[in-house]
């Protein structure tokens, strides 16, 4: 149960995110390029969502594994968006420091967002 809770919240969660801040982008409120916003929105956005389903697998079993699991999705969380960043300077990509503050922000919003759901979670008694 609590798997199915963490993610409809989480997958709600993101989408609003996500949505809100292309539709912002769109609007052109943040004065920076819609199609790369698209794309790397897309990029956390599949990696938050293999993520969820992840750590979903585990939060119905102990503690232990929950932790594991919980420390190796963040880990990789974290190397896949320096990886995509790191390819972003590597071709030069046109404002690099504008683009991947607003990448940044959306992936430390969600992985907040990721946390507290978890954390609320295991602590539940369901």
């Amino acid at each position: 149960m609590k798997s199915k809770k963490y993610l409809q919240y989480f997958l709600s969660g993101a989408i609003v995110i996500f949505g809100s801040h292309l539709i912002f982008s769109y609007l052109e409120v943040f004065k920076v390029d819609f199609l790369a916003i698209l794309k790397l929105d897309l990029i956390v956005f599949i990696v938050f969502v293999f993520g969820a389903f992840f750590i979903a697998a585990g939060l119905n079993k102990n503690g232990e594994t929950f932790v594991n699991r919980f420390l190796i999705l963040t880990t990789f969380q974290m190397l896949a968006m320096m990886a995509v960043l790191l390819a972003m300077v590597y071709v030069k990509f046109p404002n690099f420091k504008i683009v991947g503050f607003h990448t940044i922000s959306v992936f430390t919003i969600l992985l907040t967002i990721q946390s507290i759901l978890l954390i609320r979670g295991v602590n539940s008694n369901e």
